[in-house]
Formats: C-alpha cells, sequence, structure tokens
C-alpha cells in the first residue's frame, strides 16, 4: 500500500473512532520488492490530534511495532 491509501486509512480511523481508541499492528519497516516501495510504521501520517496510549516493540514478533491512541471527538 502507498502513503496515499495508508493516510486515507488513517482519516477514515479519525471518523468512524471519534471518541474511541485506535490499535495498529504493522511490520516496522516493509519494503516491497515487486514496486519498491518503503513503508515504515514510525512514519505513518497519524492525526495530531489523536493522543498516544502507547507504542512499542511487540514482544513476540520483534520485527512488528504495536500502538494505541486516543481519538478525541471533534
Amino acid at each position: 500500500m502507498t502513503a496515499g491509501p495508508v493516510e486515507g486509512y488513517l482519516n477514515l480511523f479519525d471518523h468512524a473512532a471519534a471518541g474511541g481508541l485506535v490499535f495498529l499492528k504493522q511490520l516496522a519497516r516493509w519494503r516491497n520488492p515487486v514496486d519498491g516501495i518503503d513503508m515504515r510504521f514510525d512514519e505513518y501520517p497519524v492525526p495530531r490530534r489523536w493522543e498516544l496510549i502507547f507504542r512499542e516493540v511487540t514482544s513476540v514478533q520483534t520485527t512488528f511495532r504495536q500502538a494505541a491512541w486516543r481519538v478525541p471527538r471533534p
């Protein structure tokens, strides 16, 4: 997935989860060898208004990262 669709999904979550929480778990970095797209979890365009609850390396699959945010109501 390119950066555009990632941003689109995060914007969708921003509206759908208003007043709730968003949890994401993803590879820390993924480079697609077919098209060369390189995505890093730490570079996801998370809306600034989201309040970070935690961000960590997963305990079993250490190549993954996970994080949760509180999404305020507009």
